[in-house]
């Protein structure tokens, strides 16, 4: 009689050693955490262009928010504010659900690409724990659990391109030319998030040229043409325009981008190297197998220097810019502080990574980046009687109203009409920041203090350490007419 083997259910993480499944399940604790506690907002961009287009899913129209979309590409916010109308129809209705569920779901898909594939590239590696430093770089690297949780473009654009950067390895690895049609369609998906990932095209026909793959080179040619075919047919048919986003992207910044802030050529290699918290990496590295431990990570290291170099390139830099390729070069890092954990006379790198590391994890992951603005709207919206909010000044450069269901109105008074806050009536409520208390005096002896919302205790430090730079970070108080709030 024949007997049927029932085939195993698919387990991708199966092959994890014990170590690799403790440190993925740490990892994913510290996400989820982080989804459920941190609601914090990382950029004002982030705010404006995607939470406040997803969110409360009850007062948003999909159709009408891609079509005052402006720069960005529309895929953002149609998934997500698909996905948060969605919750909002099986009964999600309170905006603060909706935003933690979703930035819960990009967190638990953040976590499974960047462990399972991070490991991968270490699947035949010779220091024998390059695996667990992936998984647990990937993981819990103090920065992690709070960016690729958050609903950014940027955030958003990492996974897709880890997985272009892993199909083009393969291909280096493998010789399979197949291998770059798969490359070639995540890159996409990452350029339609974050446009300037592209760059990392340039990479692969690196790699390819090294090969000198002729074949290769006309598969990549077929595949990148047939995607920017697909992806201008999406957005057409969802805007109506042709690649109309980038276009519009291109002009602007052409237009525009020299009025930001600019900084040096060499502002993202800087942040880079203070990332690994120094003097962790400054070794001699004696007899250390570069060519045996790279050769095969030469795909990585690609996509992470023409990623920074294009991004060094433009005037223009923010900390935020360099989120993309933050995963790939914790990969980069691997193997030299594998190599320290079996080198006896360098363990103390190890120790002092791990030791600031882990301090810096829990106080990144719960800081909640404006948390005196987001808990300002959350009370005004217990406080349905306030219909308008005066702000002193720049009090409130960010007032993420997305936050509550209704928030009242806001209203900005200066130096030159602060005698407003006389004329206030018990719908109104009177906003401003901790340093310009001072110059107010005298409308405020008048009002009542109902409430102070401070920053989280990192954005403390910073302001700080540099007030002139940080003090629109600082606690906000709102006051009242007497007897308004009893």
């Amino acid at each position: 009689m024949m007997h049927l083997v029932k085939p195993s259910p698919f387990t991708p993480f199966a092959n994890f050693s014990p170590a690799m499944k403790t440190l993925s399940l740490l990892g994913l604790v510290f996400f989820v955490s982080v989804a459920f506690s941190n609601l914090g907002i990382m950029a004002l961009d982030d705010y404006s262009c995607i939470i406040s287009q997803i969110v409360p899913a009850q007062h948003i129209v999909i159709s009408e928010v891609i079509a005052n979309i402006g720069i960005r590409h529309p895929l953002a916010v149609s998934v997500l504010g698909g996905f948060t109308k969605t919750l909002f129809r099986m009964g999600v209705k309170d905006p603060i659900q909706q935003i933690r569920c979703t930035i819960l779901m990009i967190g638990i898909f953040n976590i499974s690409i960047f462990t399972y594939f991070g490991a991968q590239f270490f699947k035949n590696a010779e220091t024998k724990k390059s695996q667990e430093w992936a998984v647990g770089l990937l993981g819990l690297f103090f920065l992690n659990p709070l960016l690729f949780t958050r609903p950014m473009i940027e955030t958003l654009s990492a996974p897709f391109l880890f997985l272009t950067c892993f199909k083009t390895y393969q291909y280096w690895t493998q010789n399979k030319a197949t291998h770059l049609v798969s490359a070639i369609a995540f890159l996409t998906l990452a350029s339609m998030f974050r446009f300037q990932t592209g760059v990392c095209f340039v990479a692969i026909l690196l790699i390819i040229a090294l090969k000198k793959d002729l074949k290769a080179f006309t598969t990549l040619l077929i595949a990148a043409g047939l995607a920017f075919v697909l992806s201008g047919l999406f957005e057409m048919s969802i805007t109506g325009r042709f690649h109309g986003s980038v276009r519009d992207y291109i002009t602007y910044n052409i237009h525009y981008s020299s009025g930001y802030g600019t900084s040096p050529f060499y502002t993202f290699f800087v942040l880079l190297l203070g990332l690994t918290i120094p003097p962790t990496l400054f070794s001699r590295y004696k007899n250390f197998p570069w060519k045996n431990q790279y050769y095969d990570l030469l795909p990585v290291l690609l996509f992470v220097f023409s990623f920074v170099i294009a991004h060094s390139i433009v005037p223009h830099k923010e900390e935020r810019f360099i989120i993309p390729i933050l995963p790939l070069f914790l990969v980069s890092i691997t193997p030299l502080l594998a190599h320290f954990t079996e080198n006896k006379a360098n363990q103390w790198r190890i120790y002092w990574f791990l030791t600031i590391n882990s301090i810096l994890l829990v106080l990144a992951s719960f800081n909640t980046p404006q948390k005196n603005t987001i808990n300002l709207v959350r009370y005004l919206a217990e406080k349905p009687k306030v219909k308008t909010i005066l702000a002193f000044e720049d009090t409130l450069v960010l007032f993420p109203k997305a936050y509550a269901v209704s928030s009242p109105s806001l209203q900005v008074i200066s130096n030159s009409n602060r005698e407003a806050t006389q004329k206030m009536d018990c719908n109104t409520v009177f906003a401003i920041r901790s340093d310009y208390e001072g110059a107010a005096s005298n409308q405020l002896n008048s009002l009542v203090k109902l409430q102070e919302f401070t920053p989280g205790p990192l954005e403390s430090i910073v302001i700080k350490l540099n007030p002139k730079q940080n003090n629109r970070r600082s606690s906000i108080s709102l006051y009242a007419k007497p007897n308004c709030f009893n």
